[in-house]
């Protein structure tokens, strides 16, 4: 009786002992995932963070429709003065094929510029003039020709041919994180570019 008496003793003590090791285990172990939760940041990324909310700093609106406004005229002002020259310089004739061809020529050369700092910078003219930059939302890296040209300024585009879609796209700049349906298509973001912060 003393054997099995001190073999069920013996059997609790041990039971015991390794219940309250996967006690210290578990403790141990949500103690690590509360510490790595703490030093782990919401976004990574120091350099397009804000000081005061821990949150990338997004371009803001005004800024954003004051490149648009800009990239336009960069396209219409050379246009417009190719064009009066032409027809200046034809006399009081018009010079219709040199006017076209002027015409498309600027236009290509403009969009020839504005697609190489796009694809490799993120930024068109008017954005780096006000040190806002196109960014992958998800990595923070430029996304090269394909997403930032061709899918956020090319398709984009071609769609706002579809009624309405122009005031829904602009609509959407009054989210909290200030994506247009452009950027949503390309999956970008903007934020404001500083002159420590690189891309690749």
């Amino acid at each position: 009786m003393g054997d099995v008496h001190g073999g069920m003793i013996g059997g609790k003590w041990k039971m015991e002992k390794v219940f309250r090791s996967s006690q210290e285990g578990d403790t141990l172990g949500h103690s690590l995932l509360v510490r790595t939760a703490r030093s782990t940041p919401l976004f990574p990324f120091p350099s397009l963070m804000s000081k005061d909310k821990g949150n990338p700093r997004l371009a803001g609106r005004g800024e954003r429709l004051l490149a648009k406004c800009i990239d336009v005229l960069i396209v219409l002002v050379p246009v417009f003065i190719v064009s009066w020259m032409v027809m200046a310089s034809s006399g009081e004739s018009t010079d219709t094929f040199a006017s076209v061809t002027a015409f498309w020529l600027v236009i290509l050369s403009v969009v020839i510029v504005q697609a190489y700092f796009l694809s490799t910078q993120g930024q068109s003219l008017a954005k780096k003039m006000l040190h806002i930059r196109i960014l992958d939302a998800e990595t923070l890296t430029a996304g090269g020709f394909a997403r930032i040209f061709l899918l956020r300024s090319v398709l984009n585009f071609i769609l706002i041919f579809i009624p309405f879609y122009c005031v829904v796209d602009a609509l959407y700049i009054f989210r909290k994180d200030r994506r247009c349906v452009h950027d949503f298509l390309a999956r970008t973001i903007v934020v404001r570019a500083t002159a420590n912060d690189t891309v690749k």
